[in-house]
């Protein structure tokens, strides 16, 4: 038995055919819109974790040098050797060092504007 649709009935098809391609178009669209925002952040997650293994092993190669003994360190600062000998003593950077050297500077040098040119 065929199908049969009255008159009054045909003229709300094509409103429904209409409404329900609205409906498809907008609710793929959507999908897309957050499946991309979805894929953004998930990028954005990788990055950081990205960053965080790369810190992670980088603060791991650090403690592993901290652990290493230095035999003989030697630095030539000009001028700057207190202030970082008292900076590698409050943080116990020295505490794998069996000897140290440096320069010891007591004046600073002069300024420029003091020299005579002769």
């Amino acid at each position: 038995m065929p199908l049969t649709i009255s008159r009054h009935k045909k003229r709300y098809i094509l409103p429904i055919i209409i409404f329900v391609f609205i409906l498809m178009t907008t609710y793929s669209w959507l999908s897309k819109t957050f499946q991309t925002d979805e894929l953004k952040r998930s990028a954005e997650l990788s990055a950081e974790l990205a960053i965080l293994q790369r810190k992670a092993n980088a603060e791991n190669e650090v403690a592993a040098g901290f652990r290493r003994v230095i035999d003989y360190l030697k630095f030539d600062i000009e001028y700057y050797e207190w202030s970082a000998l008292k900076w590698m003593l409050s943080d116990d950077s020295l505490h794998n060092v069996k000897q140290l050297a440096f320069e010891v500077h007591l004046f600073p040098p002069p300024f420029e504007s003091e020299i005579e040119i002769v």
